[in-house]
């Protein structure tokens, strides 16, 4: 290990990482105090010129890219005294993707949706300025995509590409081919042109994100591939359809597995033609078609009735105020929560962004809480997480401040309603006051 070593202006305080490549390490100027993050390409590789030259390929391809969501490099050199290689970079102290999740499935909850998102479309963005640049990255996964922590406590972080590595230089628009025996790739995440080892584009990328969008949407890759596993991974990347992830995740929105399963098309033409039209698409993915809004705006108007036998169930929906809305309830049902891309949207603090899942199956209405802060009860009993629950007639759930009672058709023909009152925050008892004393009102 290199601590307290010198290389140009930084001295090494600590090593915050270690791969196949060399170590990464703090990095601090002593004159300024800047910290930045030093990669060092390790002794053992050092020798070899291939690997020699993929080292000095991600100085010269960060060195093209300057964008918010590109770690930036600073610097490159060689180490006189040990003849090691060291490239300077932008430090994102927030960690990365993988560690992200890790610390989502150790609390037992699934990062929000809305998160995720967010963080797709700032990989797309910063993939897409680096196509543009003629950069094909190669080797997109939650371990190469860093974050750097908003500058106020709240702030969203910002989402950094990192490890370009593997990247290649294109020249024009034309497509390079990968040299036999000169596979590098991460398994689970590798387009199906880098496994046959077909012409390859920036769409690898574009399947490389969509397999980490669903990690991130899902909590496990893809195509489970046993380490190593090249003849595994040839065969689910080449010839497995994707899962679909909505099953696994009722609150995924129509619009956002249509994403995923886009992005992990086995034939690069099916997928998007670059990264600006995937982040386009992500910033309308989370858009309901007709949101019903509680508590905040005033709720759509009715629309139309649809035809509850094709689509579903249609509720009639009874706003503490006493006005009605319809709301279309499909199989694979709708999110119920705070955040406007909710298709029912409770406005109050104590109500998660994604609070719960409502669906319609065959004899009744369904229901699942999505991990909510607060929780949720139906008559009184707690429902356990991603757990789906019949929701009878009569019964009444609880969530944040709010009751939402479903009540049986009115009349032969009518939908069910869904009857919804909130419950008046009780303000704190006053104390009594000493003998004589008054208030200011009177």
């Amino acid at each position: 290990m290199l601590i307290n070593h010198i290389l140009g202006n930084y001295r090494l305080d600590r090593q915050l990482g270690a791969g196949g490549m060399g170590e990464v390490y703090l990095g601090v100027n002593p004159l300024t105090g800047r910290q930045v993050a030093v990669k060092v390409l390790s002794a053992q590789l050092a020798a070899s010129q291939e690997l020699r030259d993929r080292f000095l390929r991600e100085a010269r391809s960060l060195d093209r890219l300057d964008h918010p969501n590109i770690v930036r490099s600073y610097d490159c050199g060689l180490d006189p005294a040990s003849g090691r290689l060291y490239l300077v970079m932008e430090l994102a102290s927030g960690g990365s993707l993988r560690g992200l999740l890790a610390g989502y499935q150790q609390r037992g909850r699934a990062l929000p949706l809305a998160e995720v998102v967010d963080l797709a479309a700032q990989a797309a963005r910063g993939l897409a300025y680096a196509h543009r640049r003629g950069v094909v990255h190669r080797d997109i996964k939650p371990d190469n995509l860093l974050l750097q922590p908003g500058e106020a406590p709240g702030d969203a972080p910002t989402l950094k590409i990192g490890d370009f590595g593997l990247a290649r230089l294109q020249h024009g628009v034309g497509a390079y081919v990968t040299r036999p025996g000169s596979l590098w790739v991460t398994l689970e995440y590798a387009a199906p042109e880098q496994l046959s080892g077909g012409p390859l584009d920036h769409r690898c990328d574009i399947y490389a994100l969509g397999g980490v969008l669903f990690e991130l949407l899902i909590g496990q890759t893809a195509f489970s591939i046993p380490p190593g596993d090249l003849p595994a991974a040839i065969h689910a990347h080449l010839h497995t359809p994707p899962p679909s992830p909505r099953p696994l995740r009722p609150d995924i929105p129509p619009a956002l597995e249509a994403i995923v399963l886009r992005c992990l098309a086995k034939s690069p033409a099916d997928r998007y033609a670059d990264d600006a039209e995937l982040a386009t698409a992500l910033a309308t993915s989370l858009t309901p078609d007709r949101p019903t809004v509680i508590g905040g705006w005033p709720m759509v108007p009715p629309t139309e009735l649809l035809n509850s036998h094709a689509q579903g169930q249609l509720l009639r929906v009874i706003a503490p105020d006493g006005s009605a809305s319809s709301l279309s309830l499909p199989a694979t049902g709708i999110t119920v929560g705070r955040e406007p891309n909710n298709a029912l949207v409770l406005d109050d603090p104590k109500v998660s962004r994604q609070h719960l899942w409502v669906g319609w199956a065959t004899g009744g209405v369904l229901l699942a809480d999505l991990g909510s802060s607060n929780g949720t009860k139906l008559d009184g009993a707690q429902l356990q997480r991603n757990e789906r629950r019949p929701w009878p007639y009569g019964g009444e759930a609880q969530v944040g401040p709010f009751r939402l009672r479903l009540v049986a058709p009115p009349a032969p023909g009518a939908p069910p309603e869904l009857q919804i009152t909130r419950v008046a925050r009780q303000s704190a008892p006053r104390a009594p006051l000493p003998p004589g004393a008054t208030t200011e009102s009177e």
